[in-house]
């Protein structure tokens, strides 16, 4: 106070400035004062007329404060007529607390959490319909560029229960400072680290949003990929999709780890003399690997292709990285590791063939067969059934063998991949009807039984005798 006394005295004795303007500028924060003001204050107070006019000063201006704090009070009262409501108001207000003997403290920190729970309910309804937004936003983007919604909603609701977890925390932080606990307690300062609470979020945002646009890309080229390379995108996409996977997640995991304070350079050499050591034990697996990596990468086989593989023959129904898995037509699965193969037969790549290997009666015209099997051929073409599975008219080799009981013509007929056998059972049924048609016989396995000879060409006698079975009684 006397130092607020000492500047007042400066300002008015040295600058000469008026009570009222003073009274106006008492508020003011940040006065300074040099020697020369201390000096002439000091020369003020040892006259004793100098001192009687400062003294006097000082009165006018605390009647001047005094005037315009009654006049500002009086101006607003006046103003909105409510000084005689307000008076009335706060009787009402103090009798009440009285009559419930409750302080004005404990009143206002009920009311203040009251407004702090309505604050946060408010908040966790907009944070839910920000999420309902986010999802519809999120569909119509997958909708566009026809990718899988498996994963939104459980993104959603994994950004809801932050939302609500985050507001929360912060509810019961504020309610908590206003009922007395100290904000710069140990427990408040570590909840409230919000740094690494950011880096955390951050990183684990900056995760979904790098997966997510790595698994989107290799759906949009599965889903959008050419017909004739459809099969081989269903192929490789599970393979790309789990390297990545594995790839991602370490290097996620490092991350976060490195933002949490984790050092992760041991992690990192321990990581490589696991691998060297993995890699000396486990030969026959990096084997399956780097033969699968170049088997799949130069489209040998796909899934739904029909091969051989290590001796075993089905439609492969999937690939790996390290195997092969086919089932025969008799269901029987197979598991092949890509290290055991030596030779890949596939049945079904880009086009089939069904061959015929057609055995007729000797004494039947070949030319004939060949007409009838031309003939079978146009009625297949024409037929809804396979003409869209029928790539070319049917190949005639011609006569290929001489049986021991047949003349056999060879022929095929080109299909779409995996169709041949379906077109080669049709044609054969049909076959089988034009032959009966045109009496083309098609013979029963039949053995001539040679006696021998002798010198002069003649064949010994063969003697045939019947005999009769009796049944006794």
């Amino acid at each position: 106070m006397k130092k607020i006394l000492i500047v007042l005295s400066c300002i008015l004795f040295l600058s000469g400035i008026a009570p009222d303007a003073l009274a106006q500028e008492a508020a003011t924060d940040g006065v300074q004062i040099n020697q020369e003001q201390l000096d002439n204050l000091i020369s003020t107070l040892e006259s004793d007329e100098k001192r009687e006019e400062f003294i006097g000063n000082l009165k006018i201006l605390s009647e001047a404060s005094a005037e315009t704090t009654e006049d500002k009070a009086t101006s607003l009262s006046e103003l909105f007529g409510l000084d005689k409501p307000i008076k009335i108001l706060q009787s009402y207000y103090q009798d009440t607390l009285d009559q419930y003997n409750i302080s004005s403290s404990m009143l206002n920190n009920i009311i203040a959490t009251t407004l702090i729970v309505l604050v946060a309910l408010m908040l966790m309804y907009i944070n839910y319909r920000i999420s309902i937004k986010i999802k519809n936003r999120l569909i119509s983007f997958k909708d566009r560029f026809d990718l899988s919604h498996n994963r939104l909603h459980t993104y959603t609701r994994v950004l809801r229960f932050c939302g609500h977890l985050i507001i929360l925390l912060v509810a019961a932080l504020m309610i908590g400072i206003n009922w007395g606990l100290d904000p710069q307690s140990s427990a408040i300062l570590a909840l409230v680290n919000f740094k690494t609470l950011f880096s955390i979020i951050l990183v684990m945002l900056i995760g979904i949003v790098v997966w997510e646009f790595i698994d989107g890309s290799i759906e949009y080229m599965q889903v959008h990929a050419e017909i004739d390379k459809q099969a081989r995108m269903n192929t490789l996409a599970p393979i790309i999709r789990n390297i990545a996977l594995v790839v991602f997640l370490t290097m996620f995991s490092l991350i976060l780890l490195s933002e949490l304070g984790v050092n992760v350079l041991p992690l990192l050499a321990g990581a490589g003399i696991l691998g060297i050591a993995i890699g000396f034990g486990a030969q026959a697996m990096v084997k399956d690997f780097i033969s699968g990596f170049f088997i799949i990468f130069e489209d040998l086989i796909q899934v739904g292709d029909v091969a051989n593989l290590a001796g075993h023959t089905g439609v492969i129904e999937r690939l790996t990285i390290r195997k092969a898995q086919l089932r025969d037509f008799e269901g029987n699965v197979y598991t092949v590791p890509y290290g055991e193969i030596t030779t890949i037969t596939n049945l079904t790549k880009d086009f089939s063939y069904y061959v015929f290997n057609m055995g007729v009666a000797y004494r039947e015209d070949p030319d004939k067969v060949i007409a009838a099997m031309h003939e079978v051929d146009e009625v297949m073409r024409n037929d809804p059934e396979y003409k869209d599975f029928i790539l070319e008219p049917l190949e005639v080799v011609g006569v290929d063998q001489f049986a021991d009981s047949a003349v056999v013509i060879k022929a095929r007929v080109k299909t779409l991949p995996i169709k041949q056998w379906f077109v080669g059972r049709g044609y054969n049924r049909l076959l089988k009807y034009k032959f009966d048609e045109k009496n083309i016989e098609i013979p029963f396995p039949h053995q001539t039984i040679y006696f021998g000879e002798d010198h002069k060409g003649k064949a010994p006698a063969l003697h045939v005798k019947q005999v009769e079975n009796k049944k006794k009684s």
